[in-house]
């Protein structure tokens, strides 16, 4: 089983500053990774306390964002059942890729790492809390990633220049982005070093900078008493693995490279079957068929 969810980034745009925001997404994140067919039986507030291993009052309170939050969830009360909306963004965009046009569909998406206990043939079921401290990390870490692998839109493009240097981006910038509490975050920071997901690559230092400086505060110089600026520099964090963070998927992918194959074989058959005349049998034909195909792929790449 493949050990990340690819979960779409506009559902977090919002539900990520409040707490009923953030219990929607984790439901949402247990009921894809518990089921396959994104389909829960039992939605009674005592079936969701066994199932989320949450208290009644909480139990209550999620079975209330159910029913409030259409766009992740469709809840039936007549069939005591649930659905998990499949959020993939529908639009058919176009991209232009070695002169050739082709359709896709695709998303900007946080991984969020599948527990292991959700893998294999014995399944456990996972807490509320653990599903909330996954997505919390997966944000977290994203802030982190220097935007190697970030779009803002779909069709906006990465521009790669190594000469911009990426500003730090201090606890209470990353506070306000993931809606954690300043306290909270310096405490999952200093868990995730020791974790191996983060790595610490700069300590927070004061460091001369222009009066212009947005950040700058004066200083006088003890011994010609001449006044300079300075700026904190907080303390610096990168992610190990920046591609599994945060990413662009395309979701029709496999399904548009096979039609791709699909139409280069019946037009590689076409032309063999005219320059042969018929006179080949349908064995013969797939043989030279692939072995057309071959070279055509050695042409290309030569």
């Amino acid at each position: 089983m493949r050990g990340f969810y690819n979960l779409p980034r506009k559902l977090t745009d919002t539900r990520r500053f409040s707490k009923d925001g953030k219990i929607a997404l984790a439901a949402y994140l247990g009921i894809k990774l518990s089921n396959v067919n994104s389909y829960h039986h039992g939605v009674t507030i005592k079936e969701l306390k066994a199932f989320f291993r949450i208290g009644y009052n909480k139990a209550a309170r999620l079975r209330r964002i159910m029913s409030e939050d259409t766009e992740l969830f469709t809840l039936n009360d007549r069939k005591n059942c649930v659905f998990a909306n499949s959020c993939k963004d529908k639009e058919m965009k176009v991209a232009i890729k070695e002169r050739q046009r082709f359709e896709y569909r695709g998303d900007d998406v946080i991984k969020v790492p599948i527990p292991e206990c959700l893998k294999g043939e014995n399944k456990q079921n996972i807490s509320l809390r653990e599903l909330i401290l996954l997505i919390e990390r997966a944000l977290i870490t994203k802030e982190y990633d220097e935007g190697l692998s970030y779009k803002s839109s779909a069709d906006s493009k990465r521009a790669d220049n190594h000469c911009v240097k990426e500003k730090p981006k201090s606890q209470i910038y990353v506070s306000k982005q993931t809606g954690i509490n300043r306290t909270t975050l310096i405490r999952r920071l200093k868990k995730y070093v020791e974790e191996g997901y983060l790595a610490k690559i700069g300590e927070r230092h004061l460091e001369r900078c222009k009066p212009n400086d947005p950040n700058a505060f004066e200083a006088t110089n003890k011994r010609t008493r001449l006044p300079y600026w300075l700026r904190c520099t907080p303390v610096t964090y990168a992610v190990k693995d920046c591609a599994l963070t945060f990413t662009y998927i395309i979701w029709n992918a496999a399904k548009r490279v096979n039609s791709q194959f699909a139409k280069s074989a019946e037009t590689i058959i076409n032309e063999v079957k005219a320059a042969a005349d018929g006179s080949l049998t349908s064995e013969e034909l797939a043989y030279k068929a692939m072995v057309k195909r071959q070279f055509d792929m050695l042409d290309r790449w030569s």
